[in-house]
């Protein structure tokens, strides 16, 4: 009977002691957390990480891989009056190589279509309206490495916007920091 109440109770003992090693080891091996966006130690000092963002002109989905659009987050707008608006993704319509469409959750619609490629239609959700240059509207995509397929994507929406010529070659990226320079 004692050699019982001896194994029952060293059973006990080893069980605890397990159990506080494996807790112990879980806690200790706990050094960050998330806050917000950023990864940080326990003591809050932010730890480097990749995120890769490209910003890319709306029109140019049309022509990206299949799995760019879903990852396109927001969106800005630079209306005549000088005006940014940034606005988050509620959905994209695309017709591959013809039309995209934008709308947002504030219930704004953004849409380019090859027929007019130069050119970007925006109405917002209070009615106002305005045409601007298709390399003046930009998208945010999270987590897209910009390689050959991404390149080829955006050489291919600059052709059918007319944003090439024999002397300077592209000009997608020259006519996207005009668009949002406040001194227009």
């Amino acid at each position: 009977r004692k050699g019982l109440v001896f194994t029952g109770a060293l059973a006990v003992v080893l069980v605890a002691i397990l159990g506080g090693m494996t807790y112990g080891i879980v806690n200790a091996s706990k050094d960050t957390k998330v806050e917000s966006r950023a990864l940080v130690t326990k003591d809050a000092v932010p730890i480097g990480i990749n995120l890769n963002e490209e910003s890319i002109t709306l029109g140019s989905l049309a022509y990206m891989p299949q799995e760019v659009p879903s990852k396109v987050s927001e969106i800005i707008l630079k209306a005549p009056d000088g005006t940014h608006y940034y606005r988050t993704k509620k959905s994209i319509e695309i017709t591959p190589n013809e039309s995209v469409v934008f709308k947002t959750l504030d219930g704004d619609i953004i849409s380019w279509e090859k027929d007019d490629a130069s050119q970007m239609q925006v109405t917002l959700v209070d009615g106002t309206t305005w045409t601007s240059h298709s390399a003046c509207v930009e998208c945010s995509a999270t987590s897209v490495v910009a390689d050959e397929a991404i390149a080829k994507a955006v050489g291919n929406f600059e052709d059918a916007a007319g944003l090439t010529n024999a002397e300077h070659g592209r000009e997608l990226f020259f006519l996207d920091r005009r668009c949002f320079e406040d001194n227009e």
